[in-house]
Formats: structure tokens, C-alpha cells, sequence
């Protein structure tokens, strides 16, 4: 009895000493996890203090460099000619270079020694450089591009797996090469269990940015710069009849050429990248910059922003052809078929709004849509600077949308005969820990029960809402990651009916806040949960999400970065109409 009590104990003992190995090993696993992860984030932050090295400025002696010409009659990569924008988004000119690109390799066994190299060979990304190769093993490419400059920060990307046809062969379009600069791309081919294979290195004079994009714009940093978001600002409407790409030093590392100059900027779903290179056109791309398919919006001028719906459409703001108002419907253009209809028809939905307001006073673009965002699988939610009012749309994937909220100024809807429509002060305070920083809501920033406010209650009742300077300028809802895409027992779908919603107000550019708001639709309140000075933003400009920060783009003051608390990161002095941030995690990158 005595030996099985000692048996117990000394097995107890074990146990619990093996017990306290596991939990420091898991905990030394995960520090060792966390540090990987943060010197992966910094390597990539495109900030040069954060990086641990510089590979042009470091490059070792011994190391071979192959020297890639992408240009002129001496060029030893394979080029497709100078076609203009209208050839690039012509799925037959995309067809026959794809069709070129595997007789190539077909006929030949490329390695990663020996690739098939191809210089922007779809036209789309002028800072893009195509390639092909095959290994006996299964594996990944992690690549870094470099120049021969400290203030410079290195670029560098771990490829997404693009494995071709099912077997070790993969094909990627590597991107962030500087424009009229001498660019280092250092390639290193990665096993499957993350030990490195090969590397190989490749010089590249690059030529100056056809569209005349500047290789670099103005950076300026404040407060910490590790706090900036990883990933690439893209430009809207910068007059040079392209989508101009910088990174976080402010450095161009992509460029997207366009049939004509305009704002509506690009969305990323799972399936490709999705831009308007005209009004009159909605194209998607591949990773690897193929045009995969365009659809003509015929009937239809896409004016201010489009969205991708996860089910193959694209949703576009637009104007019919043949109405003198513009930007008041909502299209969906069919990515596999190209079907286009007529989702919402506003001059409808706010029949009694138009009629007393935007009919009378004879504005062409009377909502002024800045933004439009799909959401919850089947409703959208634009931002109206014209009308100073975010407007919920529900069902718009049926044929019968109807209008869920207004969120504006309350003389006015009522006015219109909309009262219903609008959303009810609440008396609710609380702001949850919904963008991954710790918040207060009785601490600096959050409203206090006096300062919870419908968007315009700046208006006196029964104002004109137009030329008032209290626009607001995006909305961006989003949800707890349980509830997001939540089903019933059933495996039904059920709508998110409790949400937060951001956006930021504009004053003519005199002073801007922050507002975000806690959205109850069943309950039919609104609360403003945070109300923060943030940079100022004219009557045009953006809003979009990073991370956990925000980005405000305004044509005339740059693009600011910046956090809920109004922390302003980082300032790039581009004039575009428009701008989004895309890291491009889990699309072309790892």
C-alpha cells in the first residue's frame, strides 16, 4: 500500500514537472513565434530604421549578379511591346501573351537558376517583373528588392504559392520595383519547411515611369513609425491616367495604367484584383497581372467607387447615359458572364429626398457618393458628402432593395417625408476593444452622453443640405469576429444587426473629426461612441481602414495615416482625389 502511495506520488510529481516543460516550451514557442512575426512585420514595414539590413548596401563580394535590361533593342528579358491602355484591358491581347508564355513553357525546363523572365509582360504593372520555374520539390519564393541607398528601405515579400497546372512549377508577378532607378532583386527559393534552397540576384536599370509618376514623394513620420501599417498606398485620380502605388518611405512600387484618368480606384477578392480602367469598364487581373475578363458597363458611367461582392459581381456607383443626374445608381457587373444590371436606383429609393432637394435645385451629382462598401452579403452602405448623410440599402442582390437607415440631419429628412427612415439618438457610451487597441470609453476621445449626436445635427431643421462644409466623407462598417457571417442552427444565414461604423467629417479643410458610431438596426439607434480631431479633409477625400489605423486621403493637403486616438504616423504629399492601403496579405503575399 505504502509503494502504490509512493508510486502515486512520484508519478504526480512527474506529471505536473512535465506539465510545467510543456507550458514553458509553449510559451517559449510563442515568444519565439511573436519575435519571428515582428522581425517578419519590420522587414516588411518599408521603413528604412526598422529594417536590420540593406542588401544593396551590404551585398557580398562573392555574390554573382545577373543583369536583367528591360528596355531598348538590348533588352534580355522577354517584352511584349508598348501596348496602350486599350490593347492591356483587351482579354484577347491577354490571351494571346498567355498563350505565347506556355508555349515557352512547353518547350523548355525552366529552373530557378534559369527562369523564364518577362518584363510587364500584360502591361499592367509598370514595376512588375513576370516569373517561371520549376523545382523537383515543392516550395515558395521569398524576394527582396534593394538600390544602392541608406534612406532608401528595402522592399521584401514572401510570394503567395502559385503553383501551375498542379505540379512544382509556379509562376509570380514580382512587384515593387522603383521606377528610374538601378533596383537589386535578390531571389531566394524557400523549401516547403521554410529552410532556404537557392538565391539568386539580379540587377535592373529600371526606366522612369511612363504615365510621369514620380520614383518618390514627401514622407514625413511623427510619433512612432513602427505603428504604421504595412502594405502600399493606392492613388486615385492623380492626373496621370494611372493607379500610382507608394510605400511607407514613399517610394512608387507599382502602377497600374488606366484607359482614362479617374478616381474610382480597385477592390482585392479572393479571386483576382478588380479595377475600372474607364467609366465605362469594370476589369479583373490576376496575381500575375493577367486580364482575366472585362466587362463593358454599356448604358452606365461608373462615377466614384466600386466594391467586390464575393459572388462574382462587382458593385459599381454610376449614372445612366441617359439621365442628367450622375452617381444615383447602383450597377453589378457579372465578372464570369458580364451581365450588367441595375441594383438601386436612388432618384427611387429617396424619391421624396430628390424631389424637394436635388430635382429643384438642378445638381447633376446630388448624392456625391464618396464611398460604397457591400456589406453583410446583400445590403450596401455609401457615404453621401453631396447630402451629408450615410444611407443603408438593404437586399440589393434581390429586386427589391429598400431603404434600412439614414444616418443625417433630422430637420431635413423629415422634411422629405423620411422621419422613418432615420436612426434614433442612444444614450449608449460604450466603446468595445473592436479595432485592436485599448480604448475607454469615458477616457481622451470618447463621447460622453452630451455628445452623442446624429451625423448633421449641426443643421437647423429644414436647411438645404447642400454646400453645407459638414460632409462626411467614407463609412466603414465593421463587426466582432464572432458574429461576423454568423448562421443559425439551421446553417442559415443571419444578418449582422449590430455593428460599428466609422467615418470622418470634413469642414472645407478648417477642421476634421473622427466619428465613430455603434449602429443597433433592430433596436433602430445610433450612438457616437468616439468623436476625435482628426487632420483636416476638403469637401473631397477618403477614408479607409489599414490594420488597426485609418488612412484620409484629401486632394489637397496628401495622405495622412493616422489612429483612432488622432495620432497622425505618417504624412505622404501625393494630390490624389482618392486613396486606399492594401498589404496584399493572403492574395499575392504570405
Amino acid at each position: 500500500m505504502k509503494k502504490t502511495v509512493i508510486s502515486i506520488v512520484v508519478v504526480s510529481i512527474l506529471m505536473i514537472l512535465g506539465f510545467a516543460v510543456f507550458l514553458y516550451m509553449m510559451n517559449r514557442n510563442s515568444e519565439k513565434l511573436r519575435d519571428e512575426q515582428t522581425r517578419a512585420g519590420e522587414e516588411e514595414s518599408g521603413i528604412a530604421s526598422l529594417q536590420e539590413e540593406h542588401f544593396a548596401l551590404n551585398l557580398p563580394a562573392a555574390t554573382e549578379v545577373a543583369e536583367l535590361i528591360v528596355a531598348g533593342g538590348q533588352a534580355n528579358v522577354l517584352l511584349f511591346g508598348n501596348a496602350g491602355a486599350t490593347d492591356i484591358y483587351n482579354v484577347n491581347h491577354t490571351a494571346q501573351i498567355k498563350a505565347q508564355l506556355q508555349r515557352m513553357q512547353s518547350k523548355k525546363e525552366y529552373t530557378f537558376k534559369e527562369p523564364l523572365l518577362s518584363y510587364n509582360p500584360y502591361g499592367t504593372n509598370t514595376c512588375g517583373l513576370y516569373i517561371y520555374f520549376e523545382t523537383e520539390g515543392k516550395s515558395y519564393l521569398k524576394y527582396t528588392v534593394s538600390v544602392p541607398d541608406e534612406n532608401i528601405p528595402d522592399f521584401t515579400r514572401t510570394m503567395k504559392e502559385n503553383a501551375v497546372n498542379g505540379k512544382n512549377a509556379y509562376e509570380y508577378l514580382l512587384t515593387g520595383l522603383i521606377p528610374g532607378m538601378e533596383n537589386y532583386v535578390r531571389l531566394r527559393l524557400m523549401s516547403d519547411d521554410g529552410a532556404e534552397v537557392e538565391t539568386v540576384v539580379y540587377k535592373i536599370n529600371m526606366p522612369a515611369s511612363p504615365f510621369g509618376n514620380p520614383s518618390s514623394v514627401a514622407c514625413s513620420y511623427s510619433g512612432e513609425p513602427k505603428s504604421v501599417s504595412n502594405g502600399l498606398y493606392y492613388m486615385y485620380g492623380c492626373g496621370s491616367a494611372s493607379i500610382p502605388a507608394y510605400d511607407n518611405a514613399g517610394y512608387l512600387r507599382e502602377e497600374i495604367p488606366l484607359i482614362e484618368n479617374n478616381a474610382i480606384g480597385l477592390v482585392i477578392g479572393e479571386a483576382g484584383m478588380y479595377v475600372a480602367p474607364s467609366g465605362g469598364c469594370v476589369a479583373k487581373l490576376s496575381v500575375t497581372g493577367e486580364v482575366i475578363s472585362v466587362v463593358n458597363t454599356t448604358g452606365y458611367t461608373i462615377t466614384s467607387d466600386i466594391d467586390y461582392n464575393g459572388m462574382g459581381q462587382v458593385m459599381c456607383v454610376a449614372g445612366r447615359q441617359d439621365r442628367k443626374t450622375t452617381g444615383d445608381v447602383i450597377i453589378s457587373a457579372d465578372m464570369e458572364t458580364g451581365q450588367v444590371n441595375e441594383v438601386a436606383d436612388f432618384r427611387k429609393l429617396l424619391r421624396r429626398f430628390y424631389k424637394l432637394y436635388a430635382k429643384a435645385d438642378k445638381k447633376s451629382d446630388w448624392l456625391g457618393i464618396n464611398s460604397m462598401v457591400f456589406f453583410d452579403k446583400q445590403d450596401i452602405i455609401v457615404s453621401a458628402g453631396g447630402i451629408s448623410s450615410i444611407i443603408k440599402i438593404d437586399n440589393v442582390t434581390s429586386k427589391n432593395p429598400v431603404v434600412n437607415y439614414v444616418i443625417g440631419d433630422m430637420g431635413t429628412w423629415e422634411s422629405a417625408g423620411m422621419a422613418d427612415k432615420l436612426l434614433a439618438k442612444s444614450d449608449e457610451t460604450e466603446d468595445e476593444n473592436t479595432d485592436g487597441q485599448e480604448e475607454n470609453a469615458e477616457g481622451e476621445g470618447a463621447a460622453d452622453s452630451g455628445e452623442i449626436v446624429n451625423i448633421l445635427d449641426q443643421f437647423a431643421a429644414g436647411d438645404e443640405p447642400f454646400g453645407n462644409p459638414r460632409n462626411q466623407i467614407g463609412a466603414i462598417p465593421y463587426v466582432n469576429a464572432e458574429i461576423e457571417n454568423a448562421v443559425d442552427e439551421a446553417g442559415n444565414f443571419v444578418p449582422v444587426t449590430s455593428y460599428y461604423l466609422s467615418t470622418v467629417s470634413g469642414n472645407d479643410g478648417v477642421s476634421s473629426e473622427y466619428w465613430r458610431y455603434k449602429i443597433d438596426e433592430e433596436g433602430r439607434t445610433c450612438a457616437l461612441t468616439r468623436q476625435q480631431n482628426v487632420q483636416p479633409v476638403s469637401s473631397g477625400g477618403s477614408l479607409c481602414q489599414s490594420g488597426v489605423n485609418y488612412v484620409v486621403g484629401d486632394s489637397a493637403l496628401g495622405v495622412y495615416e493616422t489612429d483612432v486616438n488622432g495620432n497622425n504616423y505618417i504624412h505622404l504629399g501625393v494630390n490624389a482625389v482618392r486613396c486606399d492601403k492594401y498589404s496584399m496579405k493572403d492574395y499575392r503575399f504570405r
